[in-house]
């Protein structure tokens, strides 16, 4: 569902949209690029909860949805949030208020992002095995968290250590 409202919001309301397999495997993607970052804050330990969108995105993605509605080139701010973002968190920086801003921004679009944004509990049982792979990893039996691994694999999740922890995505 948050998939289709994505791809929605990157068609203008005046364009023709021809939905297929390709068109929503993308808007899957970008679902999971938005959510992935949450969750990499979320592995760092980022405190975003509570800030604020930052002023200076709010101003030019309210610009753009008041340019006739302009919901492709507003979710478009949102992904370049994500990027710059993603960049803070590769240098080992803050990041708090573009994720706060990427949350905020989409949820005022109705997407919501991060944990507990789809109704099913798929995300939370592949946290779990996440954290149990980390657990494993951490006691040093890496017989364990090979298969836990390979658990994860089988269900289509890719798993990413990073500095800051693991972080999961779909395949």
């Amino acid at each position: 569902a948050r998939a289709l409202r994505l791809l929605l919001l990157q068609t203008h309301y005046r364009k023709t949209l021809e939905i297929n397999a390709d068109v929503m495997a993308q808007a899957r993607a970008g679902i999971e690029r938005l959510d992935a970052l949450v969750r990499r804050a979320e592995a760092g330990g980022i405190e975003y909860a509570g800030l604020g969108p930052d002023a200076e995105l709010a101003d030019r993605f309210r610009e753009e949805m008041d340019d006739d509605f302009g919901s492709p080139e507003a979710m478009a701010l949102v992904f370049d949030t994500v990027r710059r973002a993603n960049g803070l968190l590769d240098q080992g920086e803050d990041a708090a208020a573009l994720v706060a801003t990427v949350i905020d921004l989409s949820g005022a679009l109705g997407l919501r992002v991060g944990a507990g944004a789809d109704e099913d509990d798929e995300d939370g049982e592949i946290q779990a095995l996440v954290d149990a792979r980390t657990a494993a990893k951490a006691a040093k039996d890496f017989a364990e968290a090979d298969l836990i691994r390979d658990r994860l694999g089988a269900m289509g999740i890719t798993v990413e250590d990073t500095p800051t922890g693991p972080v999961w995505r779909r395949s």
